[in-house]
């Protein structure tokens, strides 16, 4: 017991000394400067550090918004990883408004998982969509129609302005496995009676039969007749059906009451379909888009009374006739009636041999009875045998309010310096392609060469701005 009271003793004068020893250490240093920065860091309080924020830190929400508008979808996945911040602008709706679907193709496994995670996140911020379906075979067209049941379910809360659907082709032998046709149908009725805010609808090359696509058109009629104010039916059904005497059809159409747009194939219209718009599409019709091809029924003839009767109960309404290889004149001169409001008239031949077809029988016709009415021609029949030089001539020399012209056919120096000639009082003819055969030992090829090289010179002569191109075919 004294032993320890002994140790704890001497233990407290070692303390005590080593004490003394730093203060006289301390006293006999020398006394550091205080310099202004010293005084300025103990007089003010010590903050902690933060980094310097940047400008996209502060950038407003709306202006975000905005600068993803510029971006692709991938470019905006990868922003969206950025932050939190970022990530809330990703997934603002109105960047999501519209979208194409590619169904199909030999991934279509691949691009059916991102239309259902796409459609499963912005399905219901849809405004336009538009699908389109390829290379269909006998497994893609079973993933094509299990990813539009699906995505349509996704898209029941949306308000679809606009809906495209193209390349259907249900006419193919892939759709006959396990009534998939009749299921697409059925798909297509849900979703047309599930929307009744469309406007713009386009569905082409569906190649219906007449019970499904009236289906379908009944579908949309019921949910959004009084809207559509856009239709697109080419190719709507199949190729070997006439609707010129279907009166489901007529029916179904005419009661569409706000309709400006309106495509459709020749064999679908009639007089009864026309006099029926013209009565209900009063002062409403702008544009009636008709295409008539040679492997379906064309020989029905509008009568110039029927055309004069819409063109009086639409006075703003524009006719715009394409032919696919049909250039026989006596098939193509009853189409164009007279009455008939044509603005754009384009005519593609395409045929493998060259006959004689009296095509300038037909545009003789066409300038004598719609010189004031055409804007735009094109024309492509370069495997046709009879000359049409004075024909295109008097195109552009008598139709005044002509715009656009575009000729691919076997014409020569004349038509092209004359027309090139013509462009100088033309103002309002903005686009003119030219398109003609030169032959090495043709003596005229050195004329057409200067015909080329003088273009431009005319051109910054009337100081016009325009699209032109005369090109030679060797």
């Amino acid at each position: 017991m004294k032993r320890k009271i002994k140790n704890s003793d001497e233990a407290q004068e070692t303390e005590k000394e080593e004490v003394q020893d730093n203060a006289e250490v301390k006293a006999k240093a020398p006394k550091r400067r205080r310099k202004f920065a010293d005084l300025t860091i103990i007089d003010e309080p010590r903050l902690e550090s933060k980094p310097e924020s940047s400008y996209w830190d502060r950038l407003p929400y709306p202006i975000g918004v905005e600068i993803c508008r510029y971006l692709n979808n991938a470019d905006r996945s990868s922003m969206s990883r950025v932050c939190r911040a970022w990530y809330n602008i990703f997934k603002d709706p109105s960047l999501w408004r519209k979208k194409q679907f590619l169904l199909g193709g030999p991934y279509s496994k691949v691009t059916s998982r991102k239309t259902l995670r796409f459609t499963t996140m912005f399905g219901s911020c849809l405004q336009e969509a538009r699908i389109v379906c390829y290379h269909r075979t006998s497994n893609t067209c079973k993933i094509i129609y299990e990813t539009m049941e699906k995505m349509m379910d996704n898209m029941t809360l949306s308000k679809l302005n606009r809906l495209d659907i193209k390349d259907l082709e249900l006419d193919r032998f892939y759709w006959k496995y396990s009534s998939l046709r009749d299921k697409v149908t059925e798909c297509l009725v849900k979703m047309f009676q599930l929307q009744n805010n469309l406007k713009h609808v386009r569905m082409e090359l569906c190649q219906f039969t007449l019970t499904e696509g009236a289906a379908i058109l009944n579908a949309l009629l019921q949910s959004s007749g009084h809207n559509v104010c856009c239709l697109h039916l080419l190719d709507y059904f199949d190729s070997f059906f006439t609707l010129s005497d279907q009166e489901i059809f007529t029916s179904i159409i005419s009661n569409f009451t706000n309709l400006k747009n309106l495509s459709l194939n020749y064999c679908y219209i009639s007089n009864e379909l026309l006099m029926n718009l013209s009565v209900v599409l009063k002062d409403k019709l702008k544009c009636l888009t008709i295409r008539a091809s040679v492997i379906e029924d064309h020989y029905h003839v509008i009568t110039p009374g029927t055309w004069k009767l819409l063109n009086a109960s639409c006075p703003a309404v524009k006719v715009r006739l394409s032919l696919l290889r049909i250039a026989d004149s006596e098939t193509i001169i009853p189409m164009l009636a007279q009455g008939m409001p044509l603005s754009r008239f384009s005519m593609t031949s395409e045929m493998e041999s060259a006959f004689d077809a009296h095509l300038s029988q037909t545009l003789t016709h066409l300038v004598h009875n719609f010189q004031l009415t055409l804007e735009e021609v094109n024309l492509h029949f370069n495997c046709l045998q009879d000359s049409v030089d004075n024909e295109l001539i008097s195109i552009v020399q008598q139709c005044r309010n002509l715009k656009t012209l575009r000729v691919m056919a076997n014409a020569g120096v004349v038509v092209a310096n004359a027309i090139c000639t013509a462009l100088k009082d033309r103002r309002q003819l903005r686009k003119v392609e030219f398109t003609v055969n030169e032959y090495s030992d043709d003596p005229n090829s050195e004329r057409l060469r200067s015909v080329l090289r003088n273009i431009q010179d005319m051109l910054n002569e009337v100081r016009l701005v325009r699209d032109i191109s005369v090109a030679t075919i060797n």
